[in-house]
């Protein structure tokens, strides 16, 4: 479970953001629901603001933490600092895996890693590991094999660990392996291939279920899907998915090509959901509403706000430009970005004084008017 995280020096934000999932002991009961934290998390502000460096920090430290050693010996990392800065670029994140709390700290460059912290927490804090530069300078006791272990200045410790098969820091792995980011340096990742998602619905009964369910939820017209299993020319199985429409009581198969843009974005995406709720897992979805209906939104936040639907403990994070979400989410559970001279900067919406917001009181008309801040100085 992610509980917070943040970054300095990172793309537009010279000076930092932190962005938390807790709640205090202030947020109200119908919002929290008896949690500590949120599973769903709300990112606005104008275009260019800097919302997708907020929701980039995480796919960043996904791919880093796990997979940095694949990357070729001196080849740069995927970072940028802000501007022509000098300084290294810093990151934290604060998690949960079982009964343990644990706090990851990163700082590097393009060239190099200058330092990774980790500590633990379960009655009392202790830092398990710590490397500066290529060394490692901190180690558990019960672990001497580290003392043989080269790293390199562009890969993670956790991810060199892991590649030697050395299982000290499988948890703090596993979290971040957790993250699936559609963003990453150079923007939107592609989306899932349709005959993706179709093979991950031909061999589970469940995934099928919820798919369709959701889809029928959102007037699409699609009653059912087909998916035809395929051998492809070299030799493999391809996995070809038909929406069903009824009409005049019969049923009409319809190929993608031809089907509604959004439906198959959402085709494509409900897998991704489905493993959040059922398995855990931090779900990060720049643009979320890129394709699809307003209304189709809230539908989707449901299913994270829903313990009953998220038995895994998913959590989702996001950023839109419909203002509508607001009001459906409150000032808890949503952040907005700003920009001052070309640097960014975040705020929670409880950091508004309560004359302005409340919480019986629809947030949107307050945003909009541009007394929150977060919107675009035309």
């Amino acid at each position: 479970m992610l509980l917070e995280y943040g970054f300095k020096n990172y793309f537009s934000f010279r000076e930092g953001a932190e962005i938390s999932f807790k709640l205090d002991n202030n947020c109200p009961e119908h919002i929290s629901r008896g949690e500590a934290y949120t599973p769903v998390l709300c990112v606005k502000g104008a275009n260019a603001a800097g919302k997708t460096h907020v929701l980039r920090a995480l796919g960043f430290l996904e791919l880093f933490v796990t997979r940095s050693f694949a990357r070729a010996d001196g080849e740069h990392l995927p970072l940028k600092s802000h501007f022509d800065s000098n300084e290294p670029t810093a990151f934290y994140v604060e998690f949960m895996v079982g009964d343990h709390t644990y706090r990851y700290e990163l700082e590097a460059t393009e060239t190099e890693i200058l330092r990774e912290t980790i500590h633990r927490t379960k009655s009392k804090r202790t830092k398990i590991l710590e490397r500066i530069k290529n060394e490692i300078v901190h180690m558990p006791a019960k672990q001497p094999a580290l003392k043989s272990i080269v790293l390199r200045s562009n890969a993670s410790v956790v991810s060199t660990l892991s590649q030697h098969k050395i299982d000290v820091l499988d948890e703090v792995a596993d979290f971040f392996e957790s993250i699936d980011s559609n963003v990453g340096f150079g923007g939107l990742y592609k989306e899932r291939p349709i005959d993706e998602a179709g093979r991950l619905a031909h061999h589970s009964a469940e995934l099928r279920k919820f798919i369709v369910d959701f889809l029928s939820r959102c007037d699409t017209g699609v009653s059912d899907i087909r998916i035809l299993e395929v051998d492809e020319e070299d030799g493999s199985k391809g996995y070809k998915t038909l929406f069903v429409h009824q009409s005049n009581g019969k049923d009409h198969l319809v190929s993608y090509i031809l089907e509604s843009t959004g439906t198959v974005k959402l085709y494509k995406t409900l897998p991704t959901y489905f493993r959040a709720l059922k398995h855990g897992g931090v779900m990060v979805n720049d643009e979320f509403d890129m394709q699809l209906h307003p209304d189709i939104l809230p539908l989707i936040i449901d299913l994270f706000l829903d313990p009953t639907v998220n038995t895994g403990g998913g959590q989702l994070i996001f950023s839109t430009h419909d203002s509508g979400i607001l009001d459906k989410l409150g000032r808890y559970r949503t952040y907005l970005v700003g920009k001052e001279e070309n640097e960014s900067f975040t705020y929670r919406l409880t950091s508004i004084p309560g004359d302005i917001l409340r919480n019986d009181r629809p947030i949107r008309p307050a945003y909009e008017a541009g007394k929150v801040g977060g919107v675009p100085r035309l």
